[in-house]
């Protein structure tokens, strides 16, 4: 990630704070249960922006949703080639996914300085650990839960800085820990194992 992808320096947060979510839309991706508590949110909704990037079989179904809820902060704006620099542009990535591997984009936001609110999947137990997820910039809850996922939203929109102290971990953590030369050196004690 560190070789491939300009990081962004880090900054404030900024008002309203901007939630952003990418990836393929079927339902293993959680997408639903994003956007379900963004638009519990309501009230707040001068508070916050949430832009969920893709396209897929699930991309009618939410674009309905939102349509039915009529809010003016939440957005499907379709698949993009500049998901980094949109990445650059936002506060707190959201990874909701009920199954996931080491998503590429996750590590991606997080070279970017994002904090992330993730499902409980083996990807994420993977980078931020389910005992100190705090410590490495993430808010995980259990996959499907949307009243923990809306409750960690509120986190951010209470506390903005924590968005900032979350996202300066994360970046830490992806750097320190998933850079090309650990990377390889993890593989080459995995295949002398054979």
């Amino acid at each position: 990630f560190t070789q491939s992808v300009e990081p962004s320096p880090p900054r404030e947060v900024s008002r309203p704070i901007k939630f952003i979510a990418a990836g393929r839309m079927v339902v293993k991706k959680g997408f639903a249960d994003l956007l379900e508590a963004a638009i519990e949110l309501s009230a707040r909704r001068d508070e916050f922006t949430l832009e969920i990037y893709g396209d897929g079989p699930e991309y009618a179904a939410l674009s309905q949703r939102l349509q039915k809820a009529g809010t003016t902060n939440i957005f499907l704006p379709g698949w993009t080639e500049q998901l980094s620099d949109k990445l650059a542009a936002s506060d707190v990535f959201c990874l909701p996914s009920k199954q996931e591997a080491f998503g590429l984009v996750l590590g991606e936001a997080m070279i970017h300085g994002l904090p992330t609110i993730a499902s409980k999947t083996d990807g994420t137990s993977q980078i931020f650990s389910f005992e100190t997820p705090e410590q490495n910039g993430g808010l995980l809850y259990e996959a499907g839960d949307r009243v923990a996922l809306k409750a960690h939203m509120e986190t951010f929109l209470d506390t903005p800085q924590k968005a900032r102290e979350l996202g300066l971990l994360a970046r830490t953590t992806i750097v320190d820990s998933f850079n090309i030369n650990i990377l390889a050196e993890n593989f080459r004690q995995l295949v002398g194992r054979f």
